[in-house]
């Protein structure tokens, strides 16, 4: 009896819908409102009732379908919930029906190496990190999108990394190309090669190409020493590429004295330091063509600066620099290196210090504290009264002495000079004079007729004729002297001799000079050696009348 009644219902209901059809002519499917006492989808189908067949069936003949018609509970207000996505992920929502202004939860769960990208609600999005809202009092559409999180990354010259992982068709780019993961974290190495390139950390650059606003977008790097640069993989394919600049560098310094095989080489010695642009310097390092250096030498000992010397691949070039020594230190100015790599080579003169020694029976002075190489010293012998010099030498070690007074030993004023050598491990020459008592002897003038006469000697001081003891003077034994003469009123100097032993041996002879004056310096080695002391010197003069 329940099947009869249900089918009877069905029966009236498409009588009175085939009779609303007809009442309004032509009926299509969506000017119908189906009510019913479920919520969901069903297909809704309006047939005509034929005659019954032989089982007693009655035949019937569609008139209208209407398929998949959404209805709704207009008696509990419940609404639809349908979701969708895109990409790799699953979607799910805490509910398929829903009434106004319940709270429905979508959990959206992205594959690997995916993320979720967005969640909308009929079109509108959900704020950021936001994954629930509030049912409206109409059917909902919840759309999801998941993005890959592959991106390309590409290298540029001289930049590496560890990666493996490649795009497919990694080999139609003409730089290496790299699968990224947005969001992680890699570290990339620039290794430049080329001597001549040099690149600072700002140098370095990672960006990707934005298109919404076509500007290029810059991704920050972090550097992690000795070439190494790490980054986060942005949400966008990017690249990373190094801008190179012409370089410099000094690979060393070095601190000379002389050249060739003579040259002595103090680097070891000193203390050298380098600035480039203002900072730290370390030997060898590339900086950028633009950098400016200068180095300073500190040397134990103090020194002069003649040249800085560029060694570039062997060859020397020499280029004036101006350096300011203070102190035992030089501070010069390299400037812009107009080679690319080189050798600094700073050229000095050492000064050695000049030490004289305490003597017995007189002094000696230098006429400088210190003196480089070759150059000339200045040396004052001053005996005490009663002492001429018997030895003036110097050493630089100690033990060898190099004799400063000439071969026949004369000492005609105390004053010598000699070139200065390098000095010992003290960093001194050292300078030392010894003094013997005077031997005298007596120089005769035989002649009486003389206005006046004086001789004068290196050491001795001047005699006259006037002095005590007549026309016999006496001279230090091993001093050369001058002699003067003057003849008397009415006479001529006509002959001077001079006589160093008995046997009257002439010595210098001027004959016939026929003058009032005569002055003669006295001071060959034969004079004193050959001389004997017992009898001395003996100056002869012939005088003539003036008449």
């Amino acid at each position: 009896m329940k099947k009869i009644a249900i089918i009877l219902l069905l029966l009236i209901c498409c009588l009175c819908l085939l009779t609303a059809c007809a009442g309004k002519g032509k009926g299509t499917a969506n000017s119908q409102k189906i009510t019913t006492s479920k919520s969901g989808k069903i297909d809704v189908s309006v047939h005509t009732p034929g005659e019954a067949n032989k089982e007693g069936k009655i035949e019937l003949t569609p008139l209208l379908s209407v398929e998949q018609k959404g209805i709704t509970d207009d008696a509990k207000g419940l609404r639809l919930l349908t979701a969708t996505k895109t990409g790799e992920g699953s979607v799910s929502l805490s509910g398929q029906k829903a009434r106004p202004g319940e709270t429905i939860t979508v959990t959206a769960a992205p594959a690997d190496k995916w993320k979720l990208a967005s969640i909308s609600v009929n079109g509108e999005p959900l704020p950021e990190g936001v994954s629930s809202f509030t049912m409206p009092d109409r059917d909902v559409a919840v759309a999801v999108v998941f993005a890959d999180r592959r991106h390309l990354l590409l290298l540029g010259d001289h930049v590496t990394c560890d990666l493996t992982e490649r795009p497919e068709n990694w080999n139609e780019y003409s730089s290496p190309a790299y699968t990224v993961l947005e969001g992680d974290r890699y570290v990339v190495t620039v290794d430049y090669e080329d001597e001549n390139g040099y690149y600072d950390d700002e140098d370095v650059a990672c960006a990707y190409y934005d298109y919404a606003t076509s500007q290029t977008v810059p991704v920050a790097l972090r550097a992690e020493g000795s070439g190494r640069y790490s980054f986060t993989a942005p949400a966008a394919d990017c690249y990373i590429s190094v801008t190179t600049h012409a370089c410099k560098r000094v690979t060393g310094v070095s601190v000379f004295e002389g050249t060739g095989n003579d040259a002595v080489d103090y680097t070891d010695l000193c203390q050298v330091t380098v600035l480039c642009d203002g900072q730290p310097y370390t030997l060898g390092d590339r900086v950028r063509q633009t950098a400016r250096f200068s180095v300073s030498v500190t040397a134990p000992f103090p020194f002069l600066t003649d040249t800085v010397t560029y060694n570039e691949q062997g060859s020397y070039r020499t280029y004036s620099l101006a350096a300011t020594v203070t102190d035992n230190v030089a501070v010069f100015d390299a400037g812009l290196l107009w080679v690319d790599s080189c050798d600094l080579r700073l050229s000095v003169r050492r000064v050695w210090s000049l030490v004289c020694d305490d003597c017995e029976g007189g002094e000696i002075s230098v006429d400088r504290t210190g003196a480089t190489r070759g150059e000339t010293v200045t040396v004052t012998v001053t005996p005490d009264d009663g002492f001429i010099p018997d030895a003036l030498r110097y050493t630089t070690d100690g033990v060898t002495y190099t004799d400063l007074l000439p071969s026949d030993r004369l000492f005609s004023d105390g004053v010598y000079t000699f070139d200065m050598p390098a000095g010992g491990e003290d960093g001194s020459v050292r300078l030392t004079a010894s003094f013997k008592a005077c031997e005298w002897y007596d120089c005769s003038i035989d002649d009486d007729r003389l206005g006046a006469w004086t001789v004068t000697g290196a050491l001795s001081g001047v005699h006259t004729a006037e002095s005590e003891g007549g026309n016999t003077v006496r001279l230090i034994w091993g001093e050369s002297f001058t002699v003067t003469l003057t003849a008397g009123e009415g006479y001529l100097l006509h002959r001077v001799g001079f006589y160093s032993n008995c046997r009257h041996t002439t010595v210098i002879q001027r004959e016939y000079m026929d003058s009032t004056e005569y002055e003669m310096t006295v001071g060959s080695g034969s004079v004193f050696v050959s001389g004997d002391k017992s009898f001395g010197m003996r100056i002869t003069v012939e005088t003539r009348s003036a008449q």
